[in-house]
């Protein structure tokens, strides 16, 4: 050590001298640097232990509510998909009912097979051609009145033509066919067996010569005319009848408004061309050899699968539309019949229509033999084929042509 002797007294090097104040000075600050340290640290570990926090909390909380919902009681869930198909059953369309006229086979509406079917008998005498209204009819029968003279009687439901003519009289043997229709029965005048026959079988009858209006020109009309007079044309061969005018006041007037309740045929859907009979060939009928005026022809069309009818070889058409008559179904049939002197003294025919007997059917341009069957005078006639199964008739319009057995003959070439 080196000393410096001042007045004999060794002394220390003045660097390596502190004092004690200045050392214990020394230890405070830095034990205060110490905590301050220490401080610093903590708020760094606070300040970073809450933005984990910050961070995890959200994601905890959406797992905790994932798992809620995936614990969750499903009754809302349900609710909802209730709620859903209630919502689609409301938008499903119903199926539209769909009407069957048991006279034709073919769609009608429900108005239509509520009613009565109307029977109108038509005229067929030279004067009275070309007729009006025949195509609209569901069946027409076609039989003899005088000589070799014919008539229809033309059976409605599914259609309503709005006027139908020339009408004409009444015949006893009419009223077979009228009773298994329970239909009303339209005429202008009878021969003077007819009415006898009207009421014991409680025929639906309405006779335009006793009806209100009936000799008014038809180009003038009032609700109450269920019949005029075509002035264009001579008498008896102008009289006209409106079909909804008649179910009309037989509701309004008599009560009869009831439907009736018929025996259908069997109807199937028309048979592809291929296996239709061939086209252009002819079913000639003949109702008496004696008269050639009243000889009808029917020329098969292959395309559109029907009959078109000729009266004395001229091709008749309906006096409003200008269409041809035609015919989907003919049908003859042949009963026993007689000519007799009624009452009034005339000459007139009388049918056995109750019964059974020889028929032919013309379908889908093919003949088909067979029968015919009527138990009474109220039930249904029925036709069978050859093997006495029920006929299959096409979906459409019948005409049914009755011959005597003595008289009537047909071919079909």
């Amino acid at each position: 050590m080196n000393t410096d002797e001042i007045g004999g007294i060794p002394q220390q090097e003045e660097s390596s001298y502190i004092p004690e104040s200045v050392i214990n000075r020394k230890d405070l600050l830095d034990t205060g640097l110490k905590n301050v340290k220490g401080r610093r640290i903590a708020l760094i570990i606070s300040i970073t232990v809450l933005l984990l926090i910050l961070i995890i909390t959200p994601v905890l909380l959406y797992k905790y509510t994932s798992l809620l919902n995936v614990f969750k009681k499903p009754e809302r869930q349900h609710s909802s998909v209730n709620s859903s198909i209630h919502l689609t059953k409301a938008t499903i369309t119903p199926t539209p009912v769909t009407y069957i006229d048991p006279l034709t086979g073919q769609d009608t509406t429900e108005s239509n097979i509520s009613r009565p079917p109307l029977a109108v008998m038509i005229e067929n005498s030279i004067p009275a051609r070309p007729q009006t209204g025949l195509n609209s009819a569901d069946i027409v029968y076609e039989t003899l009145v005088e000589g070799g003279i014919t008539r229809f009687m033309a059976v409605f439901l599914g259609n309503t033509p709005q006027i139908i003519g020339p009408v004409r009289s009444a015949r006893t043997y009419f009223l077979d066919w009228v009773a298994e229709y329970n239909a009303i029965y339209a005429h202008w005048g009878e021969n003077s067996d007819v009415i006898p026959s009207l009421q014991p079988d409680s025929i639906r009858n309405i006779d335009a010569i006793v009806s209100p209006g009936t000799d008014t020109a038809c180009s003038i009309l009032t609700d109450s005319n269920m019949f005029c007079r075509d002035y264009t044309r001579y008498a008896p061969h102008n009289g006209y009848g409106f079909p909804s005018k008649i179910w009309a006041q037989a509701s309004s007037v008599y009560g009869w408004s009831s439907a009736s309740n018929i025996t259908p045929w069997s109807f199937k859907t028309q048979a592809d061309v291929s296996v239709r009979g061939i086209d252009g060939k002819i079913l000639t009928i003949d109702f008496m050899p004696s008269d050639i005026y009243y000889e009808v022809e029917w020329h098969y069309s292959k395309a559109t699968n029907t009959f078109i009818r000729y009266d004395d070889g001229v091709e008749q058409y309906d006096n409003v539309t200008k269409q041809p008559v035609t015919a989907t179904n003919i049908v003859i049939q042949f009963v026993n019949g007689h000519e007799y002197t009624s009452l009034g003294g005339k000459y007139v025919w009388a049918y056995d229509n109750v019964g059974n007997g020889a028929a032919y059917m013309f379908i889908d341009g093919n003949e088909i033999k067979g029968t015919w069957s009527k138990s009474s005078r109220t039930s249904r006639t029925m036709f069978y084929d050859s093997n006495s199964s029920p006929v299959q008739f096409d979906q459409g319009n019948t005409y049914i042509t009755v011959l005597v057995n003595s008289e009537g003959s047909f071919s079909y070439n």
